[in-house]
């Protein structure tokens, strides 16, 4: 392979800079995306490694497609070690000179090494059908932002088809408990009231609150997968 050849972009490498344009609003939502032609031209690379490309910045398609919310960190993930890459050679000015195209190639080398782990702890998560529910409970609480849940929250705001029954949501529960994710909070005090006692309330990570408060509503849940614990109880 001539040195030419070696130094053309391959398709993950083109979808991860058009991915890093959209995302710094070169290319604003509505807006045409180039030809083909002008991408072949740009990238100097052959017509059909830009059609490989391209299917990869479909949020419902590509091989990340199931895990998408993972893999919209992925761009991000290889940008920041092409940085750390590019300081480790150039210590000393790297900050005064550009990240050149074999570190950002090294970068993506290494990003795409990940996201082979990724992509295989993913589907073995979803082969258990408690991490599932786990997950899917999660991504609840991300999106809704709360700072505590009760179990009849929880009920109700969740699919039927996954949880046929409240006691359905015990094992989920108590997978997030384990790995920190939440709390069970203390019962509260009998008021000497008749009627059906309060439904049981847990806590949730301030670190899950603070980051769905700065995600807004659309919190992402794959990144907090139960399997992919951070290890931090609840205080």
């Amino acid at each position: 392979m001539s040195a030419a050849t070696s130094d053309r972009p391959g398709y993950r490498e083109i979808a991860i800079a058009l991915r890093a344009r959209i995302e710094s609003a070169e290319f604003p939502p509505g807006t045409a995306l180039p030809s083909e032609a002008a991408l072949v031209a740009e990238f100097s690379v052959a017509r059909d490694t830009v059609r490989q490309a391209l299917p990869q910045l479909d949020p419902h398609g590509g091989a990340y497609a199931h895990i998408a919310d993972w893999a919209s960190k992925h761009t991000g993930a290889c940008v920041r070690i092409a940085g750390l890459l590019h300081l480790a050679a150039h210590l000393r000015n790297g900050y005064s000179r550009p990240v050149d195209a074999p570190t950002m190639r090294a970068a993506v080398a290494i990003g795409e090494y990940y996201a082979a782990h990724a992509l295989a702890a993913f589907e073995a998560m979803g082969a258990d059908p408690v991490h599932d529910n786990a997950r899917a409970l999660l991504d609840w609480i991300m999106r809704v932002g709360c700072a505590s849940f009760t179990r009849r929250d929880a009920f109700t705001h969740n699919s039927r088809a996954r949880f046929a029954k409240v006691a359905d949501l015990d094992p989920a529960l108590a997978l997030l408990e384990q790995h920190g994710y939440i709390q069970r909070a203390a019962p509260s005090e009998p008021t000497g009231r008749r009627g059906r006692p309060a439904s049981a309330t847990w806590l949730v990570h301030p670190t899950l609150v603070d980051r769905a408060g700065h995600q807004g509503l659309g919190g992402r849940g794959e990144e907090g997968h139960p399997a992919a614990s951070n290890a931090a109880m609840l205080g």
